[in-house]
C-alpha cells in the first residue's frame, strides 16, 4: 500500500474479505485478513458503500428546550416533533401538521402511511388515505409502544394509572442485607 504525501491512500478489499465481516477482537492472526472497524462506510452487496450525507434539518421554529425537538425517520415520513406541535419534514422544510396539549416526550408506531403519535396526554393519527393528522380519544394515550409481528403492544405513560402505589411492595437488598 502506498501513502501519498498528503497522507491519503487507496486499499482494494476483496469481496470475499468483505464477506469475512469484522472480528470481535483486535489481534489477528497472521496472514488472516480481518478489520476490526469500518467507519463512515456500509457492507453493501458485497462491496462498501459510503454513507449518504443527510443534509441538516431547520428547526429554528421549534424553540423548546431538551429533548425537543424529537426527530422520527419513519418508512414513509420524517417527523419532527416539539413540546406541542408536530411538524413533517416535506422537501426541504418543516410543515406544520397539528398543535396538541403538552405532555412527556413523543412516541410512535409507523405503520407505513399511518402513523400514530402519543405524548401520555394526547394521542395523534395520520390518515393514511387523506395525510391528515388528528387527535382521537378512541385509542389510548401511551408511554412506550412495540409493533411485533402486526401486533401492537402499548406501554401506560403513567403506571399509576394501572396499579396504586399503595398495592405495590417489594424488598431491597443491599449488600446482602435486609
Amino acid at each position: 500500500m502506498e501513502v501519498m504525501k498528503n497522507g491519503k491512500f487507496s486499499i482494494t478489499i476483496s469481496s470475499d474479505e468483505l464477506a469475512t465481516g469484522l472480528r470481535k477482537v483486535d489481534s489477528n492472526q497472521r496472514n488472516n485478513f480481518s478489520m476490526t472497524v469500518l467507519s463512515g462506510m456500509v457492507g453493501k452487496d458485497k462491496a462498501l458503500r459510503s454513507l449518504t450525507q443527510m443534509a441538516r434539518i431547520d428547526t429554528d421554529v421549534i424553540t423548546d428546550n431538551f429533548p425537543y425537538p424529537q426527530l422520527f425517520i419513519l418508512s414513509n415520513h420524517i417527523l419532527v416533533c416539539g413540546r406541542t406541535k408536530i411538524y413533517e419534514y416535506v422537501g426541504d422544510s418543516l410543515s406544520l401538521k397539528i398543535t396538541v396539549a403538552m405532555g412527556l416526550t413523543w412516541r410512535v408506531l409507523d405503520f407505513v402511511d399511518y402513523i400514530c403519535l402519543s405524548n401520555g396526554v394526547v394521542t395523534v393519527v395520520r390518515d393514511s388515505q387523506t395525510g391528515t393528522y388528528s387527535e382521537v380519544t378512541t385509542l389510548p394515550t401511551f408511554g412506550a409502544a412495540c409493533d411485533f409481528n402486526g401486533q401492537v403492544m402499548l406501554g401506560p405513560s403513567d403506571i399509576s394509572t394501572f396499579i396504586l402505589a399503595e398495592e405495590l411492595s417489594f424488598d431491597l437488598e443491599l449488600d446482602g442485607e435486609l
